[in-house]
């Protein structure tokens, strides 16, 4: 009886039947979200599921394995959706909608008196992620200039031009070596470098357990479609000196990194 009453509210769960869904619950059901709050209470319980089913369309429950014990049951599933509207966690931030299609092993368990649910915990998305399938194009021009200067001191001047996406950048460079005396040479160069957020950052989606001070709690990370890249204007300063049988050598370099929220 117990596993087809917990079939009864998958069911009805992921086809939005709320009078299937509350068909299953005691009046007095108490529950458990994967956020780790409670609810109390036929209506509290069936506003939650209906805040959680909103998030995610295409929902399908893939049953894996049922575990009964006296008036508890236990069952594992995997699910595959499409985030499709926000999540609202307990501080009453939202993560946003990606558009992407999950993938989520979960885990319900659950108690049963009198035909009716009377407790539940939610493990929907105990461990999860969507697979990115999103493209860009990249386009690259890189040039160097070697000018001839004098026998004591190099330069080279360089650019590189990238578009990716509906990103582009102009990175110019340039490097100086000079040769003081035979056994001492200063060098040095300057340049701005570029670099995109991968795809992963911006569009991936994922849920699984984290360990906070001895707590396993869910944690989700969600990509930023609006991640701006990376720049920096790099610099290094070098001494190279030849003492005795071999060289000895330092370099400073400094590579301040900005990035564009």
């Amino acid at each position: 009886m117990s596993e087809q009453l917990m079939r009864k509210w998958t069911e009805g769960f992921a086809a939005a039947d709320w009078d299937k869904v509350a068909s299953t619950y005691a009046d007095d059901v108490i529950g458990s979200d994967p956020t780790g709050s409670t609810y109390e209470g036929k209506e509290a319980n069936l506003e939650n599921d209906k805040g959680w089913r909103s998030t995610f369309s295409d929902f399908n429950f893939d049953f894996k394995t049922f575990h009964t014990s006296g008036n508890t049951t236990a069952v594992e599933f995997e699910i595959t959706a499409t985030m499709t509207g926000e999540m609202q966690m307990p501080d009453g931030s939202k993560i946003p909608a990606t558009g992407k299609s999950v993938e989520m092993n979960g885990c319900q368990v659950a108690e049963f008196e009198d035909g009716k649910m009377t407790k539940s915990a939610d493990l929907l998305f105990l461990g999860g992620g969507s697979n990115v399938n999103s493209d860009r194009e990249k386009y690259a021009i890189f040039s160097e200039f070697y000018p001839q200067i004098n026998n004591d001191l190099d330069l080279k001047i360089s650019a590189r031009f990238e578009k990716i996406g509906d990103e582009s950048s102009f990175d110019p460079k340039i490097s100086l070596k000079k040769y003081v005396s035979n056994n001492l040479i200063l060098r040095g160069s300057l340049g701005t470098s570029f670099a995109m957020p991968s795809l992963g950052q911006l569009y991936s989606a994922n849920t699984s357990l984290g360990n906070v001070s001895g707590i396993f709690i869910r944690v989700s990370k969600v990509g930023d479609p609006d991640l701006k890249p990376q720049s920096s204007t790099n610099s290094n300063f070098g001494i190279s000196m030849f003492v005795g049988a071999g060289p000895v050598s330092y370099t400073h370099l400094t590579l301040p990194t900005n990035r564009e929220v």
